[in-house]
């Protein structure tokens, strides 16, 4: 272990005792080399601990032209869903497994058609569940469609998403509306659940 002199006046010591110092600088290397791989081990660790701070839920429209619709992909985290639903309702659904209850459909489009919401021109849209999927990465997708007439201007739009944000403070719903022109993108958060979108 270097004494407090060679610390003090590393110059000085290195004249006085050269090997000592270069068998010093290199444990405190190999010593910092460890320190380096436990900081990572440990970052690494803290990253997947806490991975699942962050929530984002994606949802994709577009309108139909062939059968008139709005069609609607939302992608969420099956586990956050099923939790939310277990909180709530005290149901358990198993989404994908065998243990699935028959009513699963049914309780998920209830629960998410609470929450989701389209609008145009301030008239609520009629949201219709069509049904899910279950991938073998938790992600849950929902599949929706709503009867309109025309393709929806993006800047007569609402979207009312508070899909898990109420019990996940940290949640974000990212909205994507595609039309023939462009993709128009806007965000819901918890204090500010019904957006509109940008044309600008």
């Amino acid at each position: 272990v270097p004494s407090p002199n060679m610390t003090a006046h590393p110059h000085r010591t290195c004249r006085q005792a050269p090997k000592m110092v270069s068998f010093s600088i290199f444990g405190i290397r190999m010593r910092l080399a460890g320190l380096f791989v436990i900081l990572f081990l440990f970052t690494a660790g803290s990253v997947n601990a806490h991975a699942h701070e962050y929530y984002v839920g994606i949802t994709n429209m577009e309108y139909n032209e062939r059968s008139g619709n709005l069609e609607v992909i939302i992608k969420l985290s099956g586990h956050d869903v099923e939790y939310a639903i277990h909180k709530e309702m005290g149901r358990q659904l198993h989404l994908g497994s065998a243990k699935e209850p028959a009513d699963a459909d049914q309780i998920l489009a209830g629960y998410i058609l609470r929450r989701f919401a389209v609008s145009c021109k301030n008239e609520l849209l009629d949201a219709q569940f069509l049904g899910k999927e279950i991938g073998n990465d938790d992600q849950l997708v929902i599949y929706i469609e709503i009867p309109v007439s025309e393709a929806p201007d993006p800047s007569k739009l609402k979207v009312k998403n508070g899909i898990l944000m109420g019990y996940f403070p940290r949640q974000e719903n990212v909205i994507h509306y595609t039309t023939e022109e462009k993709t128009y993108t806007s965000y819901t958060f918890r204090d500010k659940r019904t957006v509109g979108f940008k044309t600008e």
